[in-house]
């Protein structure tokens, strides 16, 4: 190959274009390493191969190469974009630029831009996509100068507030009327001056046609050739507003419905208590009586539990009514776990509701004292332990607590009654379920006392659990938290 003044073989070798010297027969004379880099050849391969042979000079997309016509005088330099034909027949995006020189032969200096081709390709498909995201989405989306004026607006802006694209773009939001309330319109840019940008802000605009419609806007500020321009995205919230305002209506009307259905059944539970009361009471009296034989004070005595089972039920009808509505009232006070117990055991047999059969115990260890409402646990133990009398015919009822780590208390009720089968464990205590099958429905129920113990406990933070084998018994667990410490 050709030599180069000493000056210019340190550029020649290092420079990262490919140069190539072109002699008047198109023949490369001369080729740098960044030459043999970026087509594949080695220098020895290169020497004497015709440009042509390396250029791509077929495809149609790209300009004739000028600059392998020498007797063109008048082109004196070019550049132009081509392929390069690489060793490997692989074929590479390039820039040429030639340049003839005084002697006649030509320098080529080749510029790999396949990278740049990729860069501009993925560039054109992130901007083909913004614009349809702009253009086709169904909110308002608009680009506005500093001063408010409308650079570009979407068709989602058209649709939502009537104006075609040549009535809006060169005016501002002012000179179209928008804004409804002219204080949200300074608020909103106040936090856009402030923050930057603002997120879904409730406001009112105003259409072309004088309709007034509930908006959420967003804006933000945003650089167009190093210019500030505003970015407003802005979506037609009436018809949510409508359905809001309706739904709420419809829910007043529901929880007024509920609060009506609580007072009636409070009030109807009234009204069957005192007739009942006095039937319970004379049939209280009647089975005191000695003449009475004892097949009468059977029967007087089936008038009596039958009718203590009405009231029971009336008050736990009160009682899922209130949980529903929301109406569950606590008073929480200072709870010695050993005296509600103690009351737990004394109405039980006030009530005649143990059997002889049926061992109760109560399993006593140290009194722990806990800020939490006595009644309601006085409620939840009375129902569990009549649950487990109703189901357990032979062995004994258990009851046991002790301190949590977290300064709460669990108890156990434990029976060795008819159990309960797996597929039951998960509906017993839902509302007005109860474990199906003729001995279950011959002991009666209607299903609430296990779904008010529920709400009860988790109203008081805590939890309950079942344990049950079916003709093995069953274990209720649950936990009450210190109101002290929620």
């Amino acid at each position: 190959m050709e030599s180069l003044p000493e000056q210019y073989q340190f550029i020649f070798e290092h420079v990262p274009v490919a140069i190539f010297r072109i002699n008047t027969g198109n023949k490369i004379v001369l080729a740098n390493p960044s030459a043999q880099s970026l087509s594949g050849y080695t220098f020895e391969g290169l020497q004497g191969m015709d440009i042509g042979d390396l250029i791509e000079t077929e495809n149609p997309s790209h300009p004739p190469l000028k600059f392998l016509s020498i007797e063109n005088e008048k082109e004196e330099s070019l550049v132009t974009d081509h392929e390069l034909i690489h060793e490997s027949g692989r074929k590479i995006p390039v820039q040429v630029s030639a340049n003839k020189c005084p002697d006649g032969f030509l320098h080529l200096f080749i510029r790999d831009v396949s990278q740049e081709q990729r860069q501009s390709i993925a560039y054109r498909e992130i901007e083909k996509r913004y614009e349809t995201a702009f253009k086709s989405n169904p909110d308002s989306v608009a680009i506005t100068d500093v001063a408010g004026t409308f650079i570009e607006v979407n068709q989602g802006f058209c649709r939502i507030f009537g104006w075609s694209m040549d009535e809006v773009l060169g005016r501002t939001a002012v000179e179209l009327d928008i804004w409804v309330d002219i204080q949200e319109r300074d608020q909103m840019f106040e936090i856009i001056r402030r923050d930057g940008f603002v997120f879904n802000f409730d406001a009112r605009m105003r259409r072309k046609d004088g309709e007034v419609i509930n908006v959420l806007a967003s804006f933000t500020m945003m650089m167009l050739s190093d210019v500030p321009h505003n970015l407003s995205v802005i979506r037609d919230t009436t018809s949510r507003k409508k359905m809001e305002v309706e739904l709420r209506k419809t829910m007043e009307k529901a929880e007024e419905s509920d609060r009506l259905k609580t007072t009636f059944l409070t009030n109807l539970s009234h009204e069957i208590r005192t007739p009942m009361n006095g039937i319970m009471g004379i049939s209280e009296l009647l089975l005191g009586e000695e003449h009475y034989t004892s097949e009468h004070k059977e029967l007087i005595k089936i008038i009596y539990d039958r009718g203590k089972d009405l009231l029971s039920l009336i008050n736990n009808i009160i009682e899922v009514s209130k949980i529903e509505t929301k109406q569950t009232r606590y008073s929480f006070s200072e709870t010695s776990v050993t005296e509600l117990l103690d009351a737990v055991r004394s109405s039980l047999k006030l009530n005649g509701d143990l059997k002889p059969a049926v061992q109760f115990h109560i399993e006593s260890s140290e009194d722990i004292v806990i800020f939490s409402d006595a009644d309601r646990l006085h409620q939840v133990l009375m129902h569990l332990l009549h649950n487990a009398l109703k189901f357990t015919d032979k062995g004994e009822i258990r009851v046991s607590y002790e301190k949590t780590d977290e300064g709460g208390i669990e108890f156990v009720v434990q029976d060795t009654g008819i159990g309960i089968s797996e597929e039951n464990q998960s509906l017993i205590f839902e509302r007005f379920r109860r474990v199906e099958g003729d001995d279950a429905i011959a002991r009666g129920g209607a299903g609430l006392g296990l779904a008010i113990c529920k709400s009860i406990i988790e109203d008081l933070g805590g939890t309950i659990d079942l344990k049950s084998k079916l003709g093995e018994g069953s274990e209720f667990r649950f936990t009450v938290i210190d109101q002290n410490r929620r």
